[in-house]
Formats: structure tokens, sequence, C-alpha cells
């Protein structure tokens, strides 16, 4: 396993302990409300979770925006420079909606784990 690929599980590790944290940390703000005790200080802790949880998720983006470019073929030699200008900008865009792919579906799954707190 290479670092890069260390990396990433960490990242994957650290994601995933934050979603667990902020699930618990809903149901006890929830608690907290129903009891009529303040949630100050628990919803500031949820805050401040889901914060960390963004930036956890752009640096696992990062990190796999480096594995891609590692791992991208050398571009094939043309005789023209505006050729590989092409095919930069073409490389560069499917990165891009790689990344873009991936951060979707860490919303959907952040937001999917949200609505199931939110389940009796």
């Amino acid at each position: 396993m290479n670092h890069a690929q260390k990396y990433l599980a960490q990242a994957n590790r650290q994601i995933a302990e934050l979603v667990v944290q902020i699930a618990s940390q809903r149901v006890i703000v929830r608690h907290a409300i129903a009891m009529g005790q303040g949630s100050e200080m628990a919803e500031s802790l949820l805050n401040a979770l889901e914060r960390s949880l963004r930036i956890f998720e752009k640096h696992r983006v990062l990190i796999l925006g480096q594995r891609i470019a590692i791992s991208a073929p050398p571009s094939r030699k043309t005789l023209h420079p505006s050729d590989n200008r092409h095919s930069a900008s073409n490389a560069k865009n499917s990165d891009e909606n790689q990344i873009a792919a991936i951060q979707r579906k860490a919303k959907t799954k952040a937001r999917d784990q949200g609505k199931s707190d939110q389940l009796p």
C-alpha cells in the first residue's frame, strides 16, 4: 500500500468516525431540546463536528485528486502544441468530474445519515 492509499484509508476512517459522532451528537441535541434543557453547547459541538466533516471530505477529495494525477498515463506526443493543451484540458475536466461525483456521493451519504437519525 503506497502513501496515497494510506492517507486515503485514514481519511475514510476519520470521515466514518465523524459521521458516527455527528449522529450521536444529533441525538444528544434532540434529547436536550425535548427535555427543555439548554442545547447551546450540544449544538455548538454538533456544528464543530459538521465543519470538521466538511474539512475531512475536502481533504479526501484532495487525496483522490492527487491519486488521479499520479496514476494518469503520460499524455501522447502530438505534432502541434495546441493539441497538448486540449488533452490537458480534457484530463482536467475528467478529474474535476470524478471529484464532483465523489463530493455528491459524500453529501448524499451525510444527508441520508441525517435523515436516518431523525427516525423514531
